[in-house]
């Protein structure tokens, strides 16, 4: 069965060679279903054909959100966008600012607000009333001291501080604050040595308030009487796993890893399920990156570097991948042209495979097989299979025959034989040029080698 592709040339339209020649396909879709699928000769006919149907049907794409609430965003009407953009509504907020904002932002919950201070305000004094609680029951911040290292430490290990002497040399300090007081350790030559020091600190003061912290949280997990039991099973294998290692273990470290993020969506989501991420961090850590900001990451590095970066060098370069389909998509979705574009111009037509065929036989005076002609698997995609290509091209004798010549027995032992000769010993398979084929017609190289009176079962001394 041939599996057809398409090519994507805009949003709305894609192309495809059919035997008839070139297609303009206008495509939309709502909720997963196709709802416009029709053909034209030319580009211009497909693309008023998308725009006519995306006027007509302004949420074909997406609900429609007219009136609804979003937290502190009302919907009132969808916004008109350009081609290659994704759909906006306007929306106004309880504090009276009206915003546009992107529809998956509103429906997946990253865009509550309009954005204003106002609303920043609140939720910092929320999460200053839960800070200050946290540090009265413990001492300090609980979720702090599980915090990995920062991304600017300069030593490698968390809590150890790198220190450039004025004579040159480097010396490694352990440094740890705990209850608005810190202690320092010794200044060691080795980094292992100071981390060390840096353990026995975190043995000596984290741990106790850990434990108590950790202990609280399994009390609270065995009071909720409701809940999935196997994410409740999950979260206190991690609880006592935290509380013999001092710290969050990590995803390989986990004997149940591949169970927890099919549970709860992924390592992150599980750890901040079980509590261990302070609230503050724990928004900001789930907070997606939506399209927008893709797009305008991108055009940050275009400016920055004067070209489109590739996807291995770009941030979020898998998420952008996985929303689009593929790099070329994400970079025309916003507004660039992919690095490549210029060899995907130069990609072969039907018409011009048939041309290049035909240049080929006349080189060869013949027929070319499917391994003498370069262009052989984009062939294969375009026509189907290399018959039904040499049909088309006008050699449907030659689309008969197989490519592959039968040969007997007697002809197999005979090139044996002549094999033997030519080498002046018993041939491998390998130096034979139907190899293979005669190991597969005798079972075996050895039996091939007794039916063409050549295996000697006593070599000589």
């Amino acid at each position: 069965m041939t599996k057809y592709t398409y090519d994507y040339v805009e949003k709305g339209v894609v192309k495809r060679h059919y035997v008839s020649g070139l297609k303009y396909i206008a495509v939309a879709y709502s909720h997963k279903k196709k709802v416009l699928f029709e053909k034209f000769d030319t580009l211009e006919e497909a693309r008023a054909c998308y725009a006519k149907y995306a006027q007509t049907h302004s949420n074909f794409n997406g609900k429609d959100l007219k009136g609804k609430r979003f937290v502190k965003l009302v919907a009132l009407y969808p916004v008109s966008q350009s081609d290659n953009k994704p759909m906006k509504w306007h929306c106004k907020c309880d504090c009276g600012n009206e915003v546009d904002v992107i529809t998956n932002s509103l429906t997946s919950g990253n865009t509550t607000t309009c954005g204003a201070t106002v609303h920043n305000k609140k939720h910092l004094e929320k999460n200053k009333k839960l800070l200050n609680k946290k540090i009265e029951q413990y001492g300090t911040v609980p979720e702090y001291l599980l915090e990995k290292k920062r991304s600017n430490n300069q030593s490698g290990y968390k809590g150890v501080t790198k220190i450039t002497k004025k004579n040159g040399k480097i010396k490694y300090q352990a440094k740890l604050t705990f209850a608005r007081t810190e202690y320092t350790g010794k200044e060691y030559d080795t980094v292992r040595e100071a981390y060390a020091e840096r353990l026995e600190l975190e043995r000596k003061y984290f741990r106790p308030v850990l434990n108590r912290f950790i202990e609280d949280k399994e009390k609270e997990l065995a009071t909720q009487k409701s809940g999935d039991p196997i994410k409740q099973d999950l979260i206190n294998l991690l609880y006592k796993q935290t509380k013999k290692l001092g710290r969050i273990p990590k995803s390989t470290e986990f004997k149940k890893y591949n169970q927890a993020a099919y549970r709860f969506g992924s390592w992150g989501e599980f750890v901040q399920s079980a509590g261990l991420i302070d609230d503050k961090k724990r928004n900001t850590a789930s907070t997606k990156v939506t399209n927008e900001q893709l797009f305008r990451n991108l055009k940050r590095e275009y400016k920055k570097n004067g070209k489109v970066p590739v996807r291995t060098k770009f941030k979020h370069g898998q998420t952008a991948v996985n929303r689009f389909g593929n790099w070329d998509t994400f970079v025309r979705a916003a507004g660039l042209e992919p690095r490549n574009s210029t060899r995907l111009k130069l990609k072969l037509s039907r018409e011009d495979i048939l041309k290049e065929f035909q240049k080929r036989v006349k080189e060869l005076g013949r027929v070319p097989t499917n391994k003498e002609f370069k262009y052989y698997y984009k062939t294969v995609t375009y026509f189907g299979s290399w018959a039904s290509f040499l049909k088309i091209a006008g050699y449907e004798d030659r689309a008969k025959k197989s490519t592959r010549v039968w040969h007997s027995n007697a002809e197999f032992i005979q090139e044996l034989q002549d094999a033997a000769k030519r080498l002046h010993r018993i041939p491998k398979s390998t130096e034979c040029e139907h190899g293979s084929q005669i190991v597969k017609r005798f079972g075996s190289w050895t039996k091939a080698l007794i039916a063409a009176d050549l295996y000697a079962k006593k070599r000589p001394d």
